[in-house]
């Protein structure tokens, strides 16, 4: 099983350095659209094309039937709710490309600035942590649409 870990110091750093977010995007309704794997797809790939044009930092995520968990740090001048925004939009675009949009609920997000190192680590484990809670993995790297199964490159976490 893989570990990653940061020390608080180095957590400490990072948010001296940058703003974190922990961003929950939860179906209205409680709609369980992402149950559906394509779709769950649409959002990891939106997520890491988004890393992958310097508009973010990712940390930590998962895509769940009915939500998603991003831990972020804004890149540029961009403001962290403009780049929601940004990103709630084009995940939308994405979906009603690939369903008629009468199957989509629109999306609600929350989200919660990370001040402490202690809040990061507890973000990141409840993100990992997620799909076993909720009786879908039994463990945090079995599951497909997780930032935890090393199969997507994440920011600042390394394997140890």
């Amino acid at each position: 099983m893989s570990n990653f870990k940061k020390s608080t110091r180095a957590i400490e750093m990072l948010l001296g350095e940058r703003e974190c977010y922990f961003l929950t995007l939860e179906a209205v309704g409680g709609a369980r659209i992402f149950e559906n794997f394509r779709l769950a797809g649409v959002i990891t790939d939106t997520f890491l094309e988004f890393r992958g044009r310097n508009r973010l930092f990712i940390y930590a995520f998962v895509v769940m039937p009915d939500h998603a968990h991003l831990l972020f740090s804004p890149i540029g001048k961009r403001t962290h709710s403009g780049l929601v925004e940004l990103l709630v939009q084009e995940i939308e675009r994405r979906l009603s490309e690939a369903v008629p949009s009468s199957l989509l609920a629109p999306m609600e997000p929350k989200l919660r600035p990370i001040t402490t190192a202690e809040y990061f680590e507890a973000c990141r484990r409840y993100i990992e942590e997620d799909p076993v809670d909720e009786g879908l993995a039994t463990a945090p790297e079995s599951y497909p649409f997780t930032s935890r199964n090393g199969k997507f490159p994440c920011d600042f976490y390394e394997e140890v």
